[in-house]
């Protein structure tokens, strides 16, 4: 009864944030640009870029501070996560995260984003004044402490409370903002659901006039297949001050090592000319407690923006020790399927994990031998 309950709940929550989507409001977009920390806007992580920011119900990395904190409470191990971020115009932009399990089913994050330019030119505005009276710069930066926890089932949730810092030339804003998200895994298996609202708070203040906060709703899903292998994965994305925007994105590994990706983000308003903007693309590679990830993505005549990322995991993750598993078990199979055809008229019975076909050759389990497989020729 309780998984129904959770199910009819999220699909309504679901049903509820499309309606919020939907709504394409010209108020609303007119207000682009109007929001204080617009810095918050920019998502963190090489490999949630490279999949066109289609992350919400992925946010199995320590990047899911940011993208969804429900999905911290997954993790098995420790992890940290740095970004650094080559932006327009010598645009600094940085991440850090660390994510830690306790108990059961739990989890606490911390992350750091920043973003910084120096040199800037200073101009008095008066009409005789055409050279720059000077330099100065501009320093923006959030702390964030996440909890999550499972509720319970395979629904799980998230909040992260951000402390907000602004400093334009001398002048200071402050402000304080809430993350929450909540993350269904697996009801259809490989299928997960995530969904989160961002920016949660007041008006900060910053140059004596007062501006909201970019609160940003997002909610998505996601299809594993081939034991994991590759990910698709869809996301909704609405901001107060902006139009919804479409992001698709796919991970793919064909080797334990190496991991390719790529998405597309799409602006309802169509307002992009260049074919090119949009995409995204990048690769990770994988040396068991340290992957390596990077992120390309062209902005036309802006430029391209270069993501690149580090991720540390002290102990493994209980899905990166099944796909051992399942990989030695595959070496497994295919020693054995040769023995079995090499030889005639006998009996073979060797150890193997349950309900698995074996080049056509089933397991069985039996009260005298729970798992083995049996051939007879």
């Amino acid at each position: 009864m309780k998984k129904i309950l959770v199910s009819i709940l999220i699909i309504i929550l679901l049903q509820s944030l499309s309606a919020n989507l939907s709504l394409a409001g010209d108020e609303a977009y007119k207000g682009a640009g109007t929001t204080a920390a617009t810095f918050l806007k920019i998502g963190v992580g090489a490999r949630a870029t490279a999949m066109g920011e289609a992350f919400s119900s992925v946010a199995d990395d320590a990047t899911a501070i940011y993208w969804n904190p429900a999905g911290l409470s997954l993790f098995k191990s420790k992890e940290f996560s740095a970004m650094h971020n080559i932006y327009f115009e010598d645009i600094s932009h940085d991440f850090l995260g660390y994510a830690q399990p306790f108990g059961k089913d739990k989890a606490f994050g911390v992350g750091l984003v920043g973003v910084f330019i120096t040199g800037l030119e200073r101009f008095s505005g008066s009409p005789t004044t055409t050279e720059p009276e000077g330099t100065f710069a501009a320093y923006d930066g959030a702390l964030s402490l996440s909890y999550s926890q499972r509720i319970f089932g395979n629904l799980f949730g998230g909040v992260s409370l951000k402390g907000i810092h602004q400093e334009i030339d001398g002048q200071c804003g402050r402000g304080a903002a809430l993350d929450m998200g909540l993350l269904y895994k697996n009801r259809i298996k490989g299928l997960d659901l995530g969904c989160t609202i961002q920016n949660i708070g007041q008006e900060m203040k910053i140059y004596e006039r007062s501006f909201s906060l970019p609160l940003t709703i997002r909610a998505g899903s996601s299809y594993r297949l081939f034991r994991d292998r590759l990910t698709l994965a869809l996301d909704a994305k609405k901001p107060i001050d902006q139009e919804v925007s479409l992001h698709l994105g796919t991970e793919w590994w064909p080797f334990r090592i190496m991991a390719l990706r790529g998405g597309y983000k799409y602006k309802l308003d169509n307002i992009e000319k260049d074919p090119l903007t949009g995409l995204t693309a990048g690769a990770g590679f994988n040396f068991r407690w340290l992957q390596l990830e990077y992120a390309y993505v062209p902005y036309a005549n802006l430029g391209d923006v270069h993501r690149i990322s580090l991720l540390f995991r002290f102990g493994r993750r209980e899905g990166e020790e099944v796909g051992k598993e399942e990989e030695e078990v595959d070496e497994e199979y295919h020693t054995l399927s040769t023995q079995i055809f090499s030889q005639e008229n006998h009996i073979i019975e060797k150890d193997l994990n349950p309900n698995q076909e074996i080049d056509g050759f089933i397991l069985f389990e039996t009260k005298e031998s729970p798992k083995k497989l049996s051939y007879e020729d």
